[in-house]
């Protein structure tokens, strides 16, 4: 019965340690569909992108939910050049249209950020 105890206590404790490990990651959670992006991060620093073809007139919808932190929002064209974006972007949300058709980046950098990021293009 003691040894039964013991064994269960460690399950526990190797359980519990295991989700406080999950919860505390600085690796955002992402989803990612035809139409949008979805961050959800906690204590995130760095920077996640992705690249979509958008026609002139698509408008980019930034809805942005802090609990901590701050961001760097960069569109920028094929060639690179930047488009439009924010730095240290603190709940708030962000939308422009798209001038010119073609291959666009969207890199969102994170600096000790906690929150989420959603991301719709048309």
């Amino acid at each position: 019965m003691r040894i039964m105890r013991k064994s269960l206590v460690a399950i526990l404790i190797v359980i519990l340690t295991t989700s406080l490990l999950v919860a505390c990651s600085s690796e955002p959670r992402l989803v990612i569909t035809d139409t949008s992006i979805e961050m959800t991060s906690n204590n995130f620093t760095g920077t996640e992108s992705h690249t979509v073809s958008l026609a002139a007139g698509s408008e980019l919808t930034f809805s942005i939910d802090s609990r901590r932190g701050s961001l760097d929002i960069i569109v920028s064209d094929e060639a690179g050049y930047f488009v439009q974006g924010g730095q240290g972007i603190e709940g708030r949300g962000l939308s422009f249209t798209i001038s010119a058709d073609g291959e666009h980046t969207i890199a969102i950098t994170g600096h000790s950020y906690s929150g989420s990021v959603k991301v719709n293009w048309e």
